[in-house]
């Protein structure tokens, strides 16, 4: 049986981006609760809605306050409120909000007018056209721009830290190209040491032979280095094309 897969389990660039758009996806969910308030607070005038029906779209309008509140949540605590999320990469979304405070505000505000909504719809106290202006006024507000510039900053970064990374990966790269090269140039002057001290033990006869073992050894390492380097040289080829 597989094991499911978890958070955990995925790539940390994978797993901010979803952090991201979760926060981003706050102002459609924002119009989605205004639109289902609407729905409850407009029924059809022809009376074809049933109660089951307004029993769905409640549920409904519930459940996007209540996602609305956990991206709130995200943004404002130390944790996921709905413990999807690891407590480091909560952290590391908040450090972002620290320098948008008014996104955090902004998002709070909406919160309780969509709670606002939520209960008058929920309560049926007459109250759902007063909580409607409230939300619909929020949101048109700095709700929306303010999620944005949020989300512009977080993408920003990312993107900043890719160029960086790619920057030091590029350098690294080039100091082992530099490397690569130097010790081919060792392995090519070794081998000549090989080929120059194999001659002058065949020249001595049986008093060169340990010699001559020795340069064959020097010479069988000298290639051995030459064949290591091309691999090296043709996995960061490989690499860059990647």
């Amino acid at each position: 049986m597989n094991k499911p897969v978890t958070v955990a389990d995925k790539p940390q660039d994978e797993v901010r981006r979803a952090m991201i758009d979760l926060v981003a996806e706050s102002r459609s969910r924002a119009v989605r609760i205004a639109l289902f308030g609407e729905m409850l607070h407009r029924p059809d005038p022809e009376g074809r809605e049933t109660e089951a029906e307004r029993a769905n779209s409640l549920k409904v309008l519930l459940d996007t306050i209540r996602w609305l509140e956990r991206a709130h949540g995200l943004l404002t605590t130390f944790e996921d409120p709905w413990e999807e999320y690891p407590t480091e990469y909560v952290v590391w979304l908040k450090q972002f909000a620290r320098a948008e405070p008014e996104a955090i505000e902004a998002l709070g505000n909406m919160v309780d007018v969509s709670r606002a909504v939520g209960q008058a719809a929920e309560t049926r106290n007459g109250q759902l056209g007063v909580a409607l202006r409230a939300h619909d006024e929020a949101r048109r507000g700095v709700f929306m721009p303010a999620i944005t510039r949020l989300c512009n900053r977080i993408w920003a970064h990312i993107d900043n830290q890719r160029v960086k990374e790619r920057g030091q990966a590029e350098g690294a790269v080039a100091t082992t190209r530099k490397a690569l090269q130097r010790m081919e140039q060792i392995a090519t002057h070794v081998r000549l040491v090989a080929i120059n001290a194999a001659i002058e033990a065949n020249k001595l006869g049986d008093d060169g032979r340990g010699i001559a073992f020795i340069a064959a050894e020097f010479k069988s390492l000298a290639e051995e280095l030459q064949t290591l380097s091309a691999t090296a040289r043709n996995d960061i080829s490989s690499m860059g094309k990647n």
